[in-house]
């Protein structure tokens, strides 16, 4: 593909099989192979003059090409009526290869708006259809987003089980996406089991293999964004131990050691630095290769990573920044999300007692608000997690 990509520029949409081939090159660029952008340019030279004297065969790939471009946008709800013409059709023109992509497609598209359940079903779909065929490579790729979907369901054992036998597969190819995905998904349960070393590593793990593909591909941004989220977790524990030592030295005045904790606080500087500029690089990358969810993420890092110091000012303007890119895509998990961090901002006003000290009533209403409506966000996805934390803090500030 790479070879012939200059060609592409003069694309000629009148050609035999022209449709077809838009429709593979959709999954081509899925898996790495240029931008989105490709294929979008390529289907603005197919109207409906054109349109009209294509096959249904042809039709179907055209249309499994735009379903693919509303999917990198983010226009989820497009994407997937894209895909359900594509199942509905896929029996007509005797294509199960076709049908197993536009499952999982459909599938990551419902991921993204944490509609858990049925994204597995879909993968599942798509995966056992790939197993059929023979194309052990195709299913393995997508039983990735089914081991991430195990683990949004709290099934760990299942999501590393799915982990290991697609990495046994996709380890001598240079599917680098994939084998980066994996490392990832590693990361994330590394993350929540607390884990936060082995996190670290691979996060960094997944990095290096999206970047043989291209250095500023989106998936880099994103395992920046994680890598940057543990070091904070790293640094919040550095802070309790250095919390715990000041409380135990003031007890104890006489064990005082100022050369460990000087090292802790080296070390926690260093931390911050360090998370700060990995979303700063990641922010870099959004910003050549714009994407909604992850740059809101971006933002609530930060958000965290400002609260966490006592800088609210600065915290309530990433979290308005992220709520404000979810709003814009109807991101339900990104405006729960923000919601939430907002309720935390108001709640650490109010014991801090700044601002508004006439009437503190109005942080904790404020906060109260935010947490209701975070709980009404959340309850439009399937993220349990994230709904039991917004009602967490629904009953602290209620």
């Amino acid at each position: 593909m790479e070879t012939q990509s200059a060609q592409l520029s003069s694309f000629d949409s009148t050609q035999k099989n022209a449709a077809i081939f838009i429709g593979y090159l959709a999954q081509w660029v899925d898996i790495g192979f240029d931008a989105p952008a490709t294929v979008k340019d390529i289907l603005t030279g197919f109207p409906k003059a054109i349109r009209e004297q294509i096959s249904m065969r042809e039709y179907v790939y055209l249309r499994m090409a735009e379903g693919m471009v509303a999917m990198f946008e983010e226009a989820t709800q497009e994407a997937i009526h894209h895909f359900d013409f594509v199942r509905s059709m896929a029996s007509e023109i005797s294509d199960r290869e076709l049908l197993s992509v536009a499952n999982f497609w459909k599938g990551r598209c419902l991921r993204m708006r944490g509609e858990y359940e049925q994204a597995l079903a879909y993968t599942v779909e798509g995966k056992n259809i790939a197993l059929e065929l023979g194309h052990a490579p195709m299913a393995a790729v997508m039983q990735v987003l089914e081991s991430w979907l195990y683990f949004q369901k709290e099934d760990a054992k299942a999501a590393e089980q799915a982990l290991r036998e697609a990495h046994a597969v996709l380890r001598e190819t240079d599917d680098y996406l994939t084998l980066g995905n994996i490392h990832s998904a590693y990361g994330r349960i590394a993350r929540r089991q607390g884990r936060y070393q082995h996190a670290i590593e691979q996060f960094e793990a997944a990095i290096g293999e999206y970047k043989k593909r291209d250095p500023q591909h989106r998936n880099v941004a994103r395992s920046l964004a994680n890598l940057a989220y543990v070091k904070r977790l790293i640094i919040r524990q550095l802070a309790r131990k250095i919390d715990s030592d000041v409380s135990r030295q003031r007890q104890q005045s006489d064990n005082d050691n100022p050369m460990a904790r000087a090292q802790y606080w080296l070390r926690f500087t260093e931390l911050r630095q360090e998370a700060f500029a990995a979303l700063d690089e990641a922010a870099e990358i959004y910003a050549r290769h714009p994407h909604h969810h992850g740059t809101g993420n971006v933002h609530l890092n930060r958000a965290y990573l400002c609260l966490d110091q006592g800088e609210l000012e600065q915290a309530e303007a990433e979290t308005a920044a992220a709520f404000q890119i979810g709003e814009q895509k109807q991101d339900n998990i990104l405006m729960a999300r923000a919601r939430l961090l907002h309720c935390m901002i108001e709640n650490a006003r109010l014991e801090e007692e700044i601002e508004d000290a006439s009437d503190p009533s109005h942080h904790a209403q404020l906060a109260q608000d935010c947490a209701y409506q975070a709980v009404e966000l959340a309850k439009r996805t399937q993220d349990r997690r994230l709904l039991a934390q917004a009602h967490v803090w629904l009953g602290i500030t209620g």
